[in-house]
């Protein structure tokens, strides 16, 4: 392709993009719904002050069961096949506020060679267990590892200070 036509495509693709501002000159848009983020967002929330936000962790959690695959597992939105990313993230979200789903427990047993939910989420096993093998293959998959330990020792909370006095 020659650099006059690469200069044209460039020129009506911004042209196109700056068509599609509003009048206060941002763009507006959606989102497709996401396991991924939901899950995100539910592990975070409860991380924050799970009592805050527990009506939006119970939303998003309750969105995330309905959106569940017939096998347990997830893709990145309704529509994209399942994957081992958005089911991980989702099953540890899940798994961290107390519902972790039953078929998501055999899809992962099926998947990562027989583990238990202890030995998926589980500190001392990790890095020697397959979800260390699979996030080795999918670096973009790398914070599965700390969201599936979080969830396991509830998000990691300090316990309280307790001063003694001699």
């Amino acid at each position: 392709m020659r650099t006059e036509q690469v200069n044209e495509m460039i020129a009506d693709i911004t042209r196109q993009l700056l068509q599609k501002r509003s009048s206060d000159g941002i763009w507006r848009g959606c989102l497709s719904s996401s396991a991924i983020s939901t899950s995100v967002a539910i592990f975070a929330l409860y991380q924050i002050d799970s009592d805050t936000y527990e009506p939006y962790i119970r939303k998003g959690a309750g969105w995330l069961k309905k959106t569940m695959r017939a096998d347990g597992s997830w893709g990145d939105s309704v529509e994209s096949p399942s994957n081992m990313t958005a089911t991980l993230l989702s099953y540890a979200s899940l798994y961290a506020v107390d519902i972790p789903p039953h078929e998501t427990e055999t899809y992962l047993k099926e998947r990562l060679g027989g583990n238990t939910d202890a030995s998926i989420t589980s500190p001392p096993r990790i890095h020697s267990s397959p979800l260390s093998s699979l996030i080795s293959q999918w670096p973009s998959s790398l914070p599965m590892e700390p969201m599936c330990l979080a969830s396991s020792a509830k998000l990691m909370r300090p316990p309280p200070v307790v001063s003694v006095l001699p």
